[in-house]
């Protein structure tokens, strides 16, 4: 799966509809890919999701942050 396949599952099945999340998503996207040779890794991006379908939707996060390794990180 991609990226947006992933975030798209996220929105539509998990009812992802938090601004926080999505915008804290797509400005970590966005410093990854605006480093080189630097890309999430998807596998935790599609685990981060899991756990919050899991949990039930949370409304925000203590903290979202991407790892040195690229590793999605959910507090």
């Amino acid at each position: 799966m991609t990226f947006e396949e992933i975030l798209e599952y996220s929105i539509d099945i998990i009812k992802l509809k938090n601004n926080y999340l999505l915008n804290r998503i797509s400005e970590l996207k966005d410093l990854c890919d605006s480093e080189e040779d630097s890309h999430i890794s998807l596998e935790s991006f599609k685990g981060m999701f899991l756990f919050i379908e899991t949990i039930g939707n949370i409304s925000k996060p203590s903290s979202l942050t991407v790892t040195e390794s690229r590793f999605f990180y959910l507090e």
